[in-house]
């Protein structure tokens, strides 16, 4: 799960990792007479969205009194970016460095190991690739930023120092500063940060929970995963094909196919760990999620007896769709497997638009046809 930049930067800052002053808005802030509002910036009000910086970072608004920080949240929590409505803001002190540099860590799958990736404003990067060990980490950044122009290559390093024992003590899979400031002292600041943790992990971090659950609409992906057992992502707001599926895996290459068709996913879903647990309880919440997909027009459900027991699947899907009497959204449905004529036989009784499709590319055809409007 990736943070919000803010957050990010709080559980850096109580580390002692040196963050420029700053304060997190989530309504616009009243503003006094004019002895309230005289010059205190100069502030950078920044939109708080899980996107990339590439995204939201054109969108950010200098500001120098009250009046403006006051004006600048207005305008951006109006604002959608990447898909994802503006609920907060976050006001920081505008930092002017002598230069800019970039660090990251990360997760590198083929080689089990630590990517560490740095740059001090050249054209090229220095990267490298360590065992998965904060010693390893402090020593390669140390070797590699000997190769850095000064004063950036101390900076580096002592930003390597400091940040490899948190990157690893998070569990993170990344931890990115772009940029890392170089200030005029020879110290160094975090201009911005990009922290993404395993969130198979968060059991072992009280603090990250309390993070996660006092952030009532940031974090709704992980809060879904954490009590039901669903990894469930909105895509797309204007998507037309909601998805039902158990498996990592197979959702990804049903979102693949449907794109190839010209259809346009609403959401991502796996409830591969609810089939272990309270399915009943997630699948009726799963309906309410898909609910909100206003332009939806239709579902494609995909479950096969590898995954979960399909006859006991069946009904507890009817028994959610019978608790939603509003629900009218076609669906779709392509179980596969032993118990698959059962629990089709179930669906069709308790729910009159589904259709029936045990071949994979005929279900997607279907759903492309329903989604693009042309259904008869």
């Amino acid at each position: 799960m990736l943070f919000l930049e803010h957050d990010a930067k709080e559980l850096l800052a109580i580390q002692g990792v040196p963050i420029p002053g700053g304060v997190r808005l989530a309504q616009v802030p009243t503003v006094g007479g004019v002895a309230e509002d005289g010059d205190s910036g100069p502030w950078i009000v920044k939109p708080q969205v899980l996107a990339a910086g590439a995204l939201r970072a054109p969108h950010d608004i200098a500001a120098r009194t009250n009046q403006e920080i006051a004006d600048a949240t207005a305008a951006l929590l109006e604002k959608t970016i990447g898909g994802q409505p503006v609920r907060s803001v976050y006001v920081e002190q505008q930092m002017f460095p002598q230069s800019e540099a970039y660090l990251s860590f990360r997760c590198d799958p083929p080689t089990a190991g630590i990517r560490i990736e740095m740059n001090a404003g050249g054209e090229d990067s220095l990267g490298e690739v360590v065992a998965p060990d904060p010693n390893a980490v402090i020593a390669c950044v140390n070797r590699l930023s000997t190769s850095l122009p000064s004063p950036a290559r101390s900076c580096i390093a002592a930003a390597g120092r400091m940040l490899a024992p948190l990157y690893f003590g998070y569990e993170a899979m990344l931890l990115q500063i772009d940029p890392l400031m170089v200030l005029r002292d020879g110290s160094w600041a975090v201009g911005d940060v990009k922290l993404a943790i395993d969130e198979n992990a968060l059991f072992r971090h009280p603090e990250l929970i309390s993070l996660v659950e006092r952030r009532d609409y940031s974090y709704g992906d992980t809060r879904r995963l954490r009590r039901y057992g669903i990894d469930y992502r909105v895509l797309d707001p204007n998507g037309t094909v909601g998805m039902i599926a158990f498996g990592a895996g197979l959702a990804a290459v049903l979102l693949d196919e449907l794109i190839g068709r010209g259809a346009m996913p609403y959401n991502f879903m796996d409830a591969g760990r609810a089939a272990h647990g309270a399915l009943d309880e997630a699948l009726a919440a799963a309906l309410g999620w898909l609910q909100d997909g206003a332009a939806l027009r239709c579902i494609l459900v995909a479950a096969g007896d590898g995954a979960v027991d399909l006859t006991e699947f069946a009904a507890q899907l009817a028994a959610a769709l019978a608790g939603r009497p509003g629900f009218r959204t076609p669906l779709v449905a392509r179980l596969t497997g032993t118990g698959a004529g059962a629990a089709g036989a179930i669906l069709q009784q308790a729910y009159g638009p589904i259709q029936l499709e045990p071949q994979l590319d005929a279900a997607l055809d279907l759903v492309a046809v329903q989604s693009a409007g042309n259904a008869p």
